[in-house]
């Protein structure tokens, strides 16, 4: 969740920022903007690809990626119903063990 944070919040920034902040990183030896950017990205495209949300990573990356404004309208849908499909197999799942 805090990954997905931090690209939301640096996404405005300019090609020059993310440079200077990938320096300053990789000069401490931590995983650079540019690479967390790139997972991210290929995360997602995982997630759309298969249609499902499997794990609570996802969830919460989907999810803010739906709070992202400059997401495409079009996208919405599939994103919701993303959500959604997750959310009731969590519900299903409590309620199974609250049987138990």
């Amino acid at each position: 969740m805090a990954i997905g944070d931090l690209i939301e919040a640096t996404s405005h920034w300019s090609p020059e920022q993310v440079k200077e902040a990938d320096d300053v990183l990789r000069a401490a030896g931590i995983v650079t903007l540019s690479e967390l950017r790139r997972r991210y990205s290929r995360r997602f495209s995982k997630i759309i690809k298969r249609c499902k949300i499997l794990s609570e990573v996802d969830y919460y990356l989907v999810r803010g990626i739906v709070c992202d404004t400059s997401v495409p309208p079009d996208q919405l849908p599939l994103l919701g119903a993303l959500l959604a499909d997750y959310e009731m197999r969590q519900v299903q799942l409590f309620t199974r063990s609250q049987l138990d």
